[in-house]
């Protein structure tokens, strides 16, 4: 993990926890399922289930309980959301090759979405409670997976703090949610790329 160059803390985002995610979306709907190895991992399934169809903003699918963190996930979905319909936001797609793997423009292209509707397909919960949150970490997502955990008050924080900040985080996982691994590229250069085109 890198230290976020603005908040001191290490910033993100693909940790390897002993645990798999892994959510099947359509537009309309949204499974998660879960091979559990940590009683802490059990918080996808039940913020998805306790977050009721009108705790999320329209259009997006942010299951967190609590008010003030669904507020400020929602609050950066929708400013990532704006700039991913941005031509020189798409560009980040192209900036980033991983080993063998397709380009994420290739992913995304197999879906037969634009980049602004499918951050809208991301499932976000709250991961607060998890073991790599309580390191100061803002979010975990593993490659390949459409769930991200933000952690909790920590995520609020910075929102509140930084509203760009928290809708580049939003965006760095959302690559993350493409299949982009980390480590290479480091953590503070996927986010500082993100925030040169999309900002």
């Amino acid at each position: 993990m890198c230290p976020h160059p603005h908040f001191g803390r290490p910033f993100c985002c693909s940790i390897l926890l002993f645990f798999l995610v892994r959510a099947v979306p359509a537009l309309g709907q949204a499974s998660a399922s879960l091979a559990l190895a940590s009683p802490a991992a059990g918080t996808v399934a039940s913020d998805v289930s306790r977050a009721s169809p009108g705790s999320t903003a329209a259009g997006s699918r942010v299951y967190i309980a609590d008010t003030r963190v669904r507020r400020a996930a929602e609050s950066a979905l929708q400013i990532a959301s704006t700039q991913a319909a941005t031509r020189r936001c798409q560009r980040v797609l192209s900036e980033f090759v991983d080993g063998g793997q397709p380009p994420l423009t290739a992913r995304l292209n197999a879906l037969k979405l634009p980049l602004q509707e499918y951050v809208r397909t991301v499932v976000f919960v709250d991961g607060g409670s998890l073991p790599a949150c309580r390191k100061s970490v803002l979010a975990v997502t593993m490659p390949g997976s459409r769930v991200v955990h933000l952690c909790g008050a920590a995520f609020a924080d910075v929102a509140g703090h930084s509203p760009v900040e928290a809708g580049v985080l939003v965006m760095h996982e959302v690559l993350h949610t493409l299949g982009l691994g980390e480590s290479p590229p480091s953590p503070a250069y996927i986010s500082r790329r993100v925030r040169e085109l999309c900002w």
